[in-house]
């Protein structure tokens, strides 16, 4: 069975899985994912169990490289140089146990989005026990539930959906209401933004070899964002068609299909192999597999490909496409473009679910910013960039950006006339409890008079009054007081 992975909202991934297995009770759980002993592991498990202090435990395990995960510890103390005066080549006791752990597997975890689904009752499968968050959990592994024929959702947490929906909250706020999932996908401002290569902040095109890429590829529709993402991927790198596709594209270079069967399945990517969708229809137009057989053939090439197996593809492939009139001069050149392509190439759906969000983000963008950068902000860890660099983005397309102050910042970012205000929480050591407390109290009884005004009320450590006077959220207590009392006799 294959993978179904979706994506949602990362603030609201563990409603959906606990949805998905409250509707299968008695068929579904979360997947295992079995935790194996690595190197530094089992040096410290080996060494707390021969007694040796944990000084000396530290001293024994970080010696070994980070990259050093199984493998065969012995081996490595003999052969890497940087091991070559490591103090653990003299524990050759310790050593001789610790090798024996590696790889061999000790906790069962819990798989992070991985759901299974069973025809019939979960435990004529697997035991059922709890996870730590009292989710059915059973004690397959995707490799055992791949063997099985099992099915197996990947309930997945993507950090731009939950930047999309804190920007449609401020959009709603200010009764702007734009359908996401309707938005028309011709619009020329968006795609000349994208064509500017001002993309930072839109998912999947932030980098700067994808801000490269967009300002070569020049969008005009859809179908170029499809491509793109696809195209920014080890295979098409690696096997340079990203230069040749980009010159076809852009009409430098002519389009070369070598074969009239070929023509139909080549022709809207220019001749290139791009996604595995085109993988299997060759297979199966050239080379006369049945697309259940070519969808084989496809996982094959893309996993543990050696050379027995390669050299057995092979003579099937060229076998059938001889059989379908095709000379083996350019079988074997057709099956060496698929061979080249197909370890790493992307689903075209997966590639257009992906394009989606990127229009969906880059029409944010050009026409609500204030609320895109917003959105982005709040929704943490989002892409490249850290939140200094968006504000400066949103400063250099002329948004201001007010500082954080106690009177008039929330928790999160928000919107203040064309402006940002800079959210409490965003100062160093001014934790979500203290910023909570602060909003609560100004809530409460309103906004704070003056300095000795706010210590009096929310009594704060010195270590926290000192942040806050140095980053300016104290700035003006006395003035904007004394400009509200002003207000308020006036009236």
């Amino acid at each position: 069975m294959p993978d179904i992975d979706i994506d949602f909202d990362s603030d609201r991934r563990d409603e959906v899985l606990r949805f998905l297995i409250g509707q299968f009770p008695r068929q579904a759980c979360m997947v295992a994912t079995v935790l194996s002993f690595k190197a530094r592991a089992a040096v410290r498990l080996t060494a707390r169990a021969l007694g040796y202090s944990l000084k000396e435990i530290d001293l024994l395990a970080s010696c070994l490289p980070w990259s050093l995960r199984g493998g065969d510890l012995k081996a490595a103390l003999e052969e890497l140089p940087e091991l070559r005066n490591a103090p653990l080549k003299e524990e050759s006791r310790l050593v001789e146990i610790a090798a024996k752990l590696v790889g061999l597997p000790y906790q069962c975890s819990t798989h992070l989005g991985g759901v299974l689904l069973t025809p019939g009752d979960i435990r004529d499968w697997t035991p059922i026990g709890m996870s730590l968050q009292e989710l059915p959990l059973g004690q397959l592994d995707k490799n055992d539930i791949d063997a099985l024929g099992l099915l197996k959702l990947d309930i997945l947490g993507l950090r731009m959906h939950t930047a999309l929906r804190k920007a449609l909250e401020v959009l709603w706020r200010q009764g702007i209401s734009p359908d996401l999932g309707r938005l028309p996908l011709d619009d020329n401002k968006t795609y000349a933004l994208l064509r500017s290569t001002d993309t930072v902040g839109i998912f999947q095109l932030e980098s700067p070899g994808q801000r490269n890429l967009v300002g070569r590829l020049l969008p005009r529709h859809f179908g170029d964002l499809i491509a793109e993402i696809s195209l920014f991927r080890p295979g098409p790198v690696e096997g340079d068609m990203v230069e040749n596709y980009v010159r076809r594209r852009n009409k430098k270079e002519s389009v070369r299909i070598p074969h009239p069967d070929l023509e139909p399945i080549l022709r809207e990517t220019y001749g290139i192999i791009l996604y595995q969708e085109q993988v299997l229809r060759i297979a199966n137009t050239f080379a006369g597999f049945s697309l259940a057989e070519a969808d084989r053939f496809r996982r094959a090439m893309t996993k543990d490909r050696g050379s027995e197996i390669m050299s057995f593809l092979k003579q099937r492939f060229i076998q059938g496409a001889l059989s379908k009139g095709h000379a083996r001069r350019l079988a074997e050149e057709t099956f060496s473009r698929v061979a080249a392509f197909a370890a790493f190439g992307l689903c075209k759906a997966h590639a257009a679910s992906f394009a989606h969000i990127t229009y969906q983000s880059a029409y944010l963008k050009t026409h609500h910013p204030q609320a895109f950068y917003i959105g982005l902000l709040n929704a943490g860890n989002v892409g490249s960039y850290p939140p200094y660099v968006i504000l400066n983005e949103a400063m250099r397309r002329g948004i201001p950006v007010y500082p954080p102050h106690v009177n008039y910042s929330a928790l999160e970012y928000v919107p203040e006339g064309r402006g940002i205000r800079v959210s409490l929480w965003a100062v160093n050591n001014v934790g979500s409890a203290t910023a909570k407390r602060i909003i609560a109290e100004r809530e409460r009884r309103g906004l704070f008079i003056d300095l000795q005004d706010f210590r009096t009320r929310f009594s704060p450590p010195e270590r926290i009054l000192q942040v806050l006077l140095t980053s300016g959220a104290l700035e003006g207590l006395n003035e904007e007081w004394g400009l509200i009392r002003e207000v308020s006799n006036a009236r």
